[in-house]
Parts: C-alpha cells; sequence; structure tokens
C-alpha cells in the first residue's frame, strides 16, 4: 500500500504532492500520476493555467454544450468531435509569438478560432468535419482578405501573416 501526503507551508503557496513510501507496481504508479493529475487540476487557476491548456477547456465546451441539433434555439448545426480535433491541432501547431485564440461555434456546424487586434481588426479560420477550413480577416486600414483551403495543403505561413496584421493593427 502507498501513502501520499498533500503539503503546504506559509512560505510556498502552491501544494507538494510527495509519497511517504514510493510504490514500485504499476497500480502504485498509476495511483500517483492520478494524485498528481487531480492535484494540478485543483490547484490550476485561469490565471496561471497553460493558455493551451485553457483553449482546449474552451473548445471541448463547446463541443458539450453545441453538440445537439438547435443547440443556439435558431436551427444550428451540432459542433461535431472532427471540426474540435482540427481547431484544437492547429491552434497547437502555431507559433508561440502568436497568443492563443478565442473559440467561437458557429451555427452551420463548425467551430471558429478569431484573433482580435486593435482599431477593429479581426481575423478567423473555420473548422468544419471536413478537411477544409475557411478564413476571412477585417483590417484597420479596411482591407479584407477571404478564403477556403484543404487543411493537407495549408500554407500555414500566409494563415500567420493575416494573424500577425491583425495584431498589429
Amino acid at each position: 500500500m502507498s501513502t501520499l501526503v498533500i503539503s503546504s507551508n506559509e512560505y510556498n503557496l502552491g501544494f507538494n504532492l510527495s509519497p511517504l513510501t514510493r510504490g514500485v507496481s504499476e497500480p502504485a504508479e498509476k495511483t500517483l500520476a492520478a494524485a498528481y493529475d487531480a492535484l494540478n487540476h485543483f490547484t490550476e487557476t485561469n490565471v496561471n493555467k497553460n493558455p493551451i491548456n485553457r483553449l482546449k477547456e474552451e473548445l471541448n465546451s463547446i463541443l458539450y454544450e453545441c453538440e445537439q441539433q438547435n443547440w443556439d434555439g435558431h436551427t444550428a448545426k451540432p459542433i461535431s468531435y472532427k471540426a474540435i480535433e482540427h481547431a484544437m491541432r492547429y491552434a497547437s501547431s502555431l507559433p508561440k509569438e502568436i497568443p492563443v485564440p478565442e473559440a467561437t461555434p458557429e451555427p452551420d456546424g463548425e467551430v471558429a478560432l478569431e484573433w482580435y487586434g486593435k482599431n477593429g481588426s479581426v481575423f478567423s479560420i473555420s473548422f468544419g468535419e471536413n478537411s477544409t477550413i475557411s478564413y476571412a480577416g477585417f483590417f484597420s486600414e479596411n482591407k479584407k482578405t477571404h478564403g477556403v483551403e484543404d487543411i493537407d495543403s495549408l500554407d500555414k505561413e500566409i494563415l500567420e501573416k493575416y494573424i500577425f496584421r491583425t495584431l498589429s493593427n
């Protein structure tokens, strides 16, 4: 049997999970891993949470809240797991210099990742169940862009250029 101790002291605002003894069996290792996961879950706040984890939670929430037909009360199509998966995979692959976007469900069954800049600039990429994405941008100098691309042959540098353009306006 293994015993775990969760301790905190007045100098350390975080928690420390220290096994009193270290089990070597597979169940003991799984128990310790589950305890670490639980502690991280309950001590992680939105302030110190990794931004990509916040996005993942936001996308999971969208999937849960919008998985039924008519989720918006105006005949919206359900958001599919595949759309969420495409959006998450794309967001996870972005360079670190690009801030994590906001996620928005769309009534056509797609999910959008959106970046907002100053002066009303916005850039949005929509992911659906199939392997195409739609994007649209409006920039402060009243210039616009839009298009549809296949995810597999996507030139990510072009979209990243639009995201940076949005954020710098």
